[in-house]
């Protein structure tokens, strides 16, 4: 799996942060290009450049990403607090290969949804893609994609390895190569 953070040059960034609400926010600065990066929940958030919806797709793609995948109320609010309520902004969520069932483009389970009272509605088929802040600060709106607006990106953390999976592997490369030199070392004498 891809991780943002293993191609970022750390010299050139910023990273405080916050804690808010129980949960850590890590806010990454890139100080020459002045593009933000957010962290949450183990997953670097940012946005696309305007773009219909399959367009920020290919863009969140092309960093090892995709449109957000909100997972529930805790994220969403992350998201609202992070990118604002005013923008429309494209997510994750489409019914693109079968009306009427929506599926997170990532693959990940359906956990949370945030429609606006009636919807989705298809209105003059093709609505098949999904913005946040319609009609409402946070509210989603099956559209049809075509519109220009800046999708949420979600690339999701890789674990780095404990510090004692590291010495237990380094522990046992020595202890392979020692004990077979010593058994070189038993077989020259025989």
């Amino acid at each position: 799996m891809f991780s943002l953070a293993k191609l970022i040059n750390f010299r050139r960034w910023v990273k405080p942060s916050l804690l808010i609400g129980g949960s850590i926010f890590s806010i990454l600065i890139n100080q020459s290009a002045q593009a933000t990066t957010f962290t949450f929940n183990n997953s670097q958030y940012s946005l696309t450049n305007f773009d219909t919806w399959t367009g920020a797709q290919a863009q969140a793609q092309a960093i090892g990403g995709n449109l957000v995948t909100v997972n529930d109320l805790a994220e969403h609010q992350f998201l609202l607090n992070t990118f604002g309520t005013s923008e429309s902004l494209w997510i994750g969520f489409t019914d693109q290969d079968e009306e009427g069932v929506f599926k997170w483009i990532s693959g990940e389970s359906v956990t949370f949804t945030n429609w606006v009272l009636a919807e989705p509605t298809d209105s003059g088929n093709g609505e098949d893609y999904t913005a946040m802040n319609q009609h409402l600060p946070g509210g989603w709106n099956d559209i049809d994609g075509q519109e220009s607006f800046r999708g949420v990106i979600e690339v999701k953390s890789v674990p780095e390895p404990e510090p004692l999976t590291m010495l237990g592997a380094a522990t046992a490369i020595g202890f392979g190569a020692n004990f077979k030199r010593k058994l070189a070392k038993n077989s020259k004498k025989k």
